[in-house]
């Protein structure tokens, strides 16, 4: 998605410092309590030359409902968008949205023209990129590499000076830090963090540290598919494996201080983070009580589910937590495999014997209100509440106050209500929050970039020395 954004646009954006700014809509207002109105900038031309209007929106609207649709969850309580002329538009939800625009900043638009279905094709073309965007796609290797070039006719004046892009994929972490210490890349992103001083210190280039609204946590199942119980449904269970896992030494150790630790599964930075919270302390010795107290003293077996390609060092990270598990009296099965099939599996069949499992998450929104409703939300697929919840913890009265979060118009109120939800969500156990990550970009000398707060590198915020190319 974030390379896309290079070509595509939303109707509103979030500028560096992640405040929402109007793009492709000018203006927008709540006409009634179910009904937002966005008007639409004029002028705005697609790659192919066509026009942008109220068409373009409604159709990029069907399209995003679609189940299978990566941003079908942004799109939940969103009943239509009908077109009021050529450049107005009206969203009518389901029940009162007061923070629909900030759910709409990654929702990118495309032409009337292109297919109905609701995924980009894996054989992308530039006849399929057809976006109002900076950039224009000029060739595509899935997983390989991409080109482009800048769009002359863009509706903005670009602050880039770039003549054209060449993306590549390096399929390793020794790749690109080879990459970055020849200096044959302009800008290497995801820079292992073993590699941040040998870098930093070579000639000719910087290295940027640059924090993601990104928490990675621990998912504890509690209930199989099948309805029967694990032993993370004992709340005893649960608050041991919080005390168990030592996450100053996962952050200084593993990630080599390139991470901020959390006390919610959600980032500092988004709204409704609970800043009165403080995380359960590292106590091994509590850790060894609990099981005990359950029932457990010679040993508990539970799975501990990991990626190896998702997260910044996520298999040495699960490695580790493994290792503090069995410390205290966890028996580990430690499952590890690509990001790709791990989610298959664990959120899409359903494990049929789940236990513990690493997941991190990015609200784009950055409103602990979504967050809230994705990952702890009793699931509801109708009502797409509960979308990526696997943990089976049961609470009506938490389940009912987040339905209230998504409605309530009053920002204070609502920010009260996100907070005591983290608050229970902490009590309960739900999940064990570890960190916030942050990742490096090794910069060749003289290049500048724009650094946003979530993490994201956007073509038009580089400027290349002595005019650009």
């Amino acid at each position: 998605m974030a390379v896309l954004a290079n070509f595509f646009e939303p109707l509103l954006k979030r500028d560096p410092d992640l405040n929402l700014r109007s793009a492709l809509a000018t203006d927008w207002e709540q006409v009634a309590p179910r009904q937002w109105r966005f008007h639409l900038r004029e002028g705005v031309r697609f790659h192919d030359g066509q026009p942008f209007g109220a068409e373009d929106v409604v159709h990029s609207f069907n399209r995003s409902i679609d189940e299978s649709a990566r941003l079908s969850t942004r799109m939940a309580g969103i009943e239509r968008v009908e077109q009021v002329d050529p450049l107005t538009v009206d969203f009518h939800t389901s029940e009162p949205m007061p923070l629909l625009p900030g759910q709409l900043d990654a929702w990118l638009i495309v032409s009337r023209n292109t297919s109905d279905a609701p995924e980009f094709t894996e054989s992308l073309s530039a006849d399929f990129v057809n976006g109002t965007g900076p950039f224009e796609l000029t060739e595509y290797e899935s997983d390989v590499a991409l080109a482009a070039v800048s769009n002359r006719d863009w509706w903005r004046e670009p602050t880039h000076n770039l003549d054209a892009v060449a993306y590549e994929v390096a399929g390793s972490a020794p790749a690109r830090v080879a990459t970055a210490l020849g200096g044959d890349a302009d800008i290497v992103l995801s820079v292992p963090v073993q590699d941040v001083t040998a870098i930093a210190e070579a000639p000719e280039v910087e290295v940027l540290a640059v924090d993601e609204p990104r928490a990675i946590f621990l998912g504890l199942a509690q209930r199989r598919p099948d309805g029967s119980e694990t032993p993370l449904a004992d709340a005893r269970v649960r608050q041991a494996v919080y005390n168990a896992v030592d996450v100053d030494t996962l952050i200084s150790v593993i990630l080599r201080g390139q991470g901020v630790p959390l006390a919610a599964p959600v980032a500092r930075q988004v709204t409704g983070y609970p800043q009165s919270l403080e995380r359960r302390p590292h106590d091994p010795e509590r850790a060894r009580h609990l099981l005990r107290q359950a029932g457990y003293g010679s040993g508990v077996t539970v799975p501990l589910d990991c990626p190896n390609d998702r997260y910044i060092n996520d298999e040495a990270i699960c490695t580790a937590i493994a290792g503090m598990l069995e410390r205290v009296g966890f028996d580990i099965r430690l499952r590890v495999e690509p990001g790709g099939p791990f989610t298959n599996r664990l959120f899409q069949q359903g494990e049929p014997d789940p236990g513990i499992y690493l997941i991190g998450w990015l609200p784009s929104s950055l409103d602990s209100g979504r967050v809230l409703a994705d990952l702890v939300a009793g699931a509801d697929p109708a009502r797409r509440l509960g979308v990526v919840n696997i943990t089976g913890n049961e609470d009506t009265d938490l389940d009912a106050l987040i339905e209230t979060i998504q409605r309530e118009t009053d920002m204070v109120a609502r920010s009260e209500m996100m907070i005591d939800a983290w608050h229970r969500v902490h009590e309960r156990t739900v999940y064990v929050p570890l960190y916030q990550q942050q990742s490096a970009w090794a910069v060749r000398s003289g290049v500048t970039v724009v650094r946003r707060a979530d993490g994201i590198l956007l073509w038009n915020g580089v400027r290349l020395p002595d005019g650009g190319g």
